[in-house]
């Protein structure tokens, strides 16, 4: 948890970059061996590849009104949503 953490203190930098992904680009860090979502912004889109939604994958994600959860989403950890507004 404290590397997934880590993440979440460069919002502001990482928030802009595209890391693709094999379903795709998706604006987010995918924790591909456990196909979770550790660090999500408000432009992200899941890909069908990921089950899990990790612990603060989108902490204070400002201006995110809506996203879409595939199928493929099994679990989403505590707090995974925590202080969007």
């Amino acid at each position: 948890m404290t590397g997934d953490r880590s993440v979440m203190s460069y919002y502001n930098t990482l928030c802009g970059f595209c890391i693709p992904q094999r379903d795709g680009p998706c604006n987010a860090i995918i924790k591909t061996e456990e196909n979770k979502l550790v660090f999500g912004c408000k432009n992200t889109i899941i890909p069908n590849s990921v089950m899990t939604i990790g612990a603060y994958a989108f902490l204070r994600c400002s201006g995110l009104t809506s996203i879409t959860i595939p199928s493929s989403v099994t679990s989403i950890e505590a707090w995974a949503f925590a202080h969007c507004i």
